[in-house]
């Protein structure tokens, strides 16, 4: 079966929607005086400026206290991990304790780290961190090697130079932060920006539908009741729009969690703005799928949703493993087949309306992954953890794609925008294959771990 996706096409624009990797490698080098005077004697190679900027003046080895005899994990283990003595698939592991456990591995020296990272030392553990142009002070002739932000929360250090506007918060205005943006420090607001399904423990939920069109939108796709197809055909669509009609309605709830989630943890506005405005897209997208069904004789709107429980877990991981699943894979998987949805539906209006659904949850794909990059560049541990989910995760669904199994609906409702069961394999593959694997690979690169690891997402 040939598919009219253009997935090579599709791949290249998400990817460059994201803009990862762009000017990477980029260097400056200082012309300027820069002085500063420390608080105190360095620990462990780092110290800080009286206007309290962290530099390095040396890159000495991080003094491991490990394993630390009195850490316990304070909740459920993930991955075996109670104690540091848990950590053992690499030297120098230790157990991040919180709600969740992860294995994390320490470095002791920069030999430990990338090419384009430097060991931080973080008390008795320590993380690889990006560094661009230095490794300590002695490379920024004049000046530091100091540390520096990116929008979304990304951290590490680059050489102070003449061409920086600030070097801490406090040389900015009200509500502006001092960013880096590869080339230099600037006063500025961080704008990282950007039909979820809703888990709970886990499970899709979904709203119970009842007879009644509250939600359906008005004037929308009204030739397709006059659709020449099957009987066979129209009752597979009406079962298909009706499920997708309860799986966008219950991705209003799961973006209105999300947005909570991300409150909760101190994410950017910008990040909150596109969850909020990925509401709304959902809300639009569930009345859309509403009026469809009824077009198809199926008038139907939802009952109560049950969000029992939806709250509960909060921190980041669990944050960042619902996104992961729910929006990096969901939604890029669901923006695929909703593509491919709209060039087989002969009727051009139903056509522009799963078109322009395809565009909404290619953004909010986009705005899962951004997320997920923010998560991990503010808590690095997860990123070990969030390799295991994703390889676990993908080769699951890649298994699954090539199931072929029997036509449950004809081939004739593909004109009216449903896909067979066959089709909906290969999209579903060709998105996991051509769009996430790339973007995963993409988000550890630009986190600059393990190109070894990275391969084998």
């Amino acid at each position: 079966m040939q598919l009219k996706l253009p997935i090579t096409a599709l791949s290249a624009s998400f990817l460059l929607s994201l803009g990862w990797g762009l000017g990477c490698g980029a260097t400056t080098s200082p012309e300027n005086e820069f002085q500063c005077e420390d608080t105190g004697a360095p620990d462990q190679g780092f110290a800080t400026c009286q206007n309290g900027l962290p530099h390095r003046p040396e890159a000495v080895s991080c003094q491991l206290s490990l394993p630390r005899p009195d850490v316990h994990c304070g909740g459920e283990p993930y991955g075996g991990c109670d104690t540091d003595s848990d950590c053992t698939d690499s030297p120098n592991g230790y157990c991040a304790s919180g709600q969740t456990c992860y294995c994390s591995y320490a470095c002791q020296t920069d030999a430990d780290c990338g090419t384009d990272q430097l060991c931080e030392c973080r008390g008795s553990v320590s993380a690889c961190v990006p560094t661009q142009g230095c490794h300590s002070d002695a490379d920024c002739p004049g000046s530091i090697c100091a540390y520096r932000r990116t929008e979304c929360g990304g951290t590490g250090y680059a050489c102070v130079t003449d061409k920086d506007g600030c070097t801490v918060d406090a040389d900015c205005g009200a509500g502006e932060q001092c960013l880096y943006d590869g080339t230099k420090r600037f006063c500025g607001v961080d704008t990282c920006v950007e039909g979820r399904p809703f888990l709970v423990a886990d499970q899709i939920r979904t709203a119970i539908l009842c007879p009644g069109s509250d939600w359906s939108a008005k004037g929308v796709c009204e030739g397709l009741a006059r659709a020449a197809i099957s009987a066979r055909a129209r009752e597979a669509a009406r079962t298909h729009y009706l499920e997708m009609a309860a799986m966008e309605h219950a991705s209003v709830a799961a973006f209105a969690r999300f947005t909570l989630q991300l409150l909760g943890l101190g994410a950017p506005a910008a990040l909150i703005e596109g969850a909020q405005s990925a509401m709304a897209d959902e809300l639009r997208h569930a009345k859309l799928a509403f009026a469809v069904a009824g077009r198809f004789g199926a008038d139907r709107q939802p009952g109560a949703l049950d969000i029992t429980r939806a709250l509960d877990d909060r921190s980041a991981w669990d944050t960042l493993k619902t996104t992961l699943l729910e929006g990096c894979i969901g939604e890029t998987v669901a923006a695929a087949r909703m593509l491919e949805a709209s060039l087989l539906a002969e009727d051009p209006e139903l056509a522009q309306a799963l078109s322009g659904i395809a565009e909404d949850e290619t953004k909010h794909a986009a705005l899962a992954w951004r997320s997920v990059a923010w998560l991990l560049e503010q808590h690095p541990e997860l990123v070990a953890p969030t390799r295991r989910l994703l390889r676990e995760t993908l080769a699951a669904q890649l298994a699954d794609t090539q199931r072929t199994g029997e036509e449950t609906v004809a081939l004739e409702a593909e004109a009216v925008g449903v896909l067979s069961e066959r089709r909906g394999h290969l999209v579903a593959g060709a998105a996991l294959r051509h769009i996430v694997i790339p973007a995963a690979q993409a988000l550890f690169s630009r986190l600059e771990s393990n190109p070894a690891e990275t391969a084998t997402v």
